[in-house]
């Protein structure tokens, strides 16, 4: 054979097998595709908009299906129906749905910290939360992570609060989704929102950020009472976790999440004017940039979770009735919650 013709077998040789290669790569990703939840607009979910909007996952060799949803029961109820693979959710609604519905989730890695306020009214005259006494209040879901983080708050300030519809009530607290939070508030409606961000920076009115004309001012970020207090994380459907072959794919997932979480609590710290980190998410969530600001400001990015804060955290929802005391809470922690992958995933 000359030259000429051995060149080009060869080279066909090496096409067919790139092709047979490629396609073999997508078949096993295809055929491992993970379902992938989120809540649609919020700021504890940074890390995953930022890696969509970059392509991360895709570099990642990882072909999956994204649902969003509009709240976190809609999304544990997805989860609990075995239609969703993995989900970033609150801590509280995973909690909550694991223990009194038994749904069969584990906690792989941590996503945010912080990340809610209450927002006022301007013209309602609540300067403190101890104003909020024979209020209405709205938050998107009975003992989830906003009704959880109201407790504490009002707690804080003395403010009987037992949950939705309790007799010994200081406050009016009502359920509704966050589109009708806003359209009430602006209605005069309501008087306060308990709220996510960035919806919590959307309600706001300030002249330097706020762009959507709602008259809300901040009350209280649930930082300042409750400083780093976990907010969402990553879950996956605990019997996934037995399946070689999605563990791959899920261990390469949070390999992603780790790297786009370094990526969001840098580029927080950008000057939002320059910035292209703040354009490329400000797109993907569709707000503006002052409201991104000030919704960036409010929330913390980490995918290690405080273990510590935790049991915190879930302490504080059995003492405001959410759940039961759980007995032994450093067993169930230790089944609860598993980052070997996350872990393995930083060696990547």
């Amino acid at each position: 054979m000359d030259r000429s013709k051995l060149a080009l077998a060869l080279v066909c040789i090496v096409s067919v097998a790139g092709i047979a290669t490629a396609l073999g790569t997508w078949l096993y990703v295809d055929g491992q595709r993970l379902r992938v939840g989120y809540i649609a607009g919020d700021m504890n979910h940074a890390a995953l908009y930022h890696a969509r909007v970059n392509g991360m996952f895709y570099d990642a060799g990882l072909d999956l299906k994204f649902t969003a949803f509009g709240s976190e029961q809609a999304i544990m109820d997805a989860l609990h129906a075995g239609e969703l693979d993995i989900a970033l959710v609150g801590l509280a609604p995973a909690v909550l749905y694991n223990q009194v519905q038994e749904t069969p989730i584990t906690v792989l890695a941590a996503a945010s910290v912080n990340g809610s306020a209450i927002v006022v009214r301007n013209d309602t005259g609540i300067n403190s939360t101890a104003d909020l006494v024979n209020k209405t209040i709205a938050i998107p879901g009975a003992s989830l992570t906003q009704d959880l983080l109201l407790h504490a708050m009002l707690n804080a300030s003395s403010v009987k609060y037992g949950g939705i519809g309790n007799l010994t009530n200081e406050v009016d607290v009502v359920v509704n989704s966050t589109q009708g939070m806003l359209l009430s508030l602006n209605n005069s409606q309501i008087d306060a929102i308990v709220a996510w961000e960035c919806i919590a920076a959307i309600a706001v009115n300030e002249p330097d950020h706020g762009q959507f004309g709602y008259p809300g001012k901040y009350l209280a970020n649930s930082s300042g009472t409750w400083p780093n207090h976990p907010s969402s994380v990553v879950v996956a459907r605990t019997a996934l976790l037995g399946q070689p072959a999605l563990v791959d794919a899920i261990t390469r997932f949070l390999h992603v999440h780790a790297a786009a979480t370094v990526a969001v609590a840098a580029g927080r710290l950008e000057d939002p004017r320059t910035s292209a980190f703040y354009l490329a998410l400000e797109q993907a969530i569709g707000i503006g940039e002052g409201d991104m600001v000030m919704a960036l400001g409010n929330t913390g990015f980490t995918c290690q979770p405080s273990i510590p804060l935790v049991k915190a955290f879930i302490g504080n929802m059995s003492a405001f009735g959410l759940i039961a005391p759980i007995a032994d809470l450093d067993g169930f922690l230790a089944s609860f919650y598993n980052t070997t992958l996350l872990n393995r995933s930083l060696l990547l």
